[in-house]
């Protein structure tokens, strides 16, 4: 494997440590490196994660909001239809009732002359 183990200065701590070194004299692995690095992936993953979930979240929510809105909208026009349709049948229902009057009013004065004529005959007799 051709792996020697030493001591090695650690850069941050400023202690020494047992080190791996290649043929080269190389140091194979620092583990204070690696471990921040790692931690510092794991972070950046976890805050990467947490933004993804906040942005389906809040996609989530403008959609909801969307839908909300859609049916607010579709309501407000079924109502709009709705008020439309009782004032036309409210108008065709007065215009029913005034053509009634009127019709009532004519036969009325129909028979008011009728009676009129039949009193002037019985008179003239």
């Amino acid at each position: 494997v051709h792996l020697w183990l030493g001591l090695s200065r650690d850069r941050l701590g400023n202690y020494e440590r047992l080190a791996c070194f290649d043929r080269t004299g190389a140091e194979v692995g620092d583990y204070t490196a690696i471990s921040t690095a790692l931690a510092a992936e794991t972070r950046a993953r976890a805050e990467a994660e947490s933004r993804a979930t906040a942005e389906a979240e809040a996609r989530a929510a403008e959609a909801e909001a969307r839908t909300e809105a859609e049916a607010r909208a579709t309501a407000e026009a079924e109502a709009r239809a709705a008020e439309a349709e009782a004032r036309a049948e409210a108008g065709a229902r007065a215009t029913a009732e005034a053509e009634a009057r009127a019709a009532e009013t004519e036969a009325r004065e129909r028979a008011e002359a009728r009676i009129r004529e039949l009193e002037e005959r019985l008179r003239q007799n």
